[in-house]
C-alpha cells in the first residue's frame, strides 16, 4: 500500500488551496515528463486511493499507479517532496 505522511498531506492541502478547485477535486499523482511523478488537479475515480483531511479529498493516487507505488511513502520536507520505501 502507498502511504502519504501528514507533512505531505499538509503541503498538498496548501497546494490545493492555492488553486481554484471544486470540493470533489484534489491533488492527483500523475506520470509527467520523463516518466517522473508529478501532481495535477483531478477528481478521483471509483478505484483510486484517496487521502482525506476533515472529509475533504487532498491527495489522489490513481488505481493504475498503485502497483508501481506499493510499499512507498510520500513525504514533504524543507527540500520538497520525497518518495522512499516504507521504513527508510
Amino acid at each position: 500500500m502507498f502511504q502519504v505522511t501528514e507533512a505531505a498531506v499538509e503541503r498538498m492541502a496548501e497546494m490545493k488551496a492555492e488553486r481554484d478547485t471544486s470540493e470533489d477535486q484534489a491533488m492527483m499523482l500523475v506520470i509527467g515528463e520523463n516518466n517522473q511523478l508529478a501532481v495535477a488537479v483531478g477528481e478521483a475515480s471509483e478505484n483510486d486511493q484517496v487521502f482525506e483531511r476533515d472529509g475533504e479529498p487532498i491527495v489522489i493516487v490513481p488505481a493504475q499507479l498503485e502497483p508501481t507505488l506499493d510499499g512507498l511513502v510520500l513525504d514533504h520536507t524543507q527540500e520538497g517532496f520525497t518518495i522512499n520505501r516504507a521504513g527508510e
